[in-house]
């Protein structure tokens, strides 16, 4: 695991391997950064969506 870690921080351009630990932390911050975002998204379709439906309502 730590090896795949410290490759993909040499790719980045990191001068030396970052600890796994932090990097393992770096993207499960990322991951629920991501899942808040979808949730984000989806209530803004629906409400989106919603606010379409309100709006033909009247005609």
């Amino acid at each position: 695991m730590s090896k795949l870690i410290k490759v993909d921080y040499y790719r980045r351009g990191a001068r030396r391997a970052a600890h796994p630990i932090h990097t393992i932390n770096k993207m499960a911050r990322d991951y629920s950064q991501t899942l808040e975002h979808r949730k984000h998204l989806k209530t803004r379709d629906l409400l989106i969506k919603t606010k379409k439906l309100e709006r033909e309502e009247p005609k």
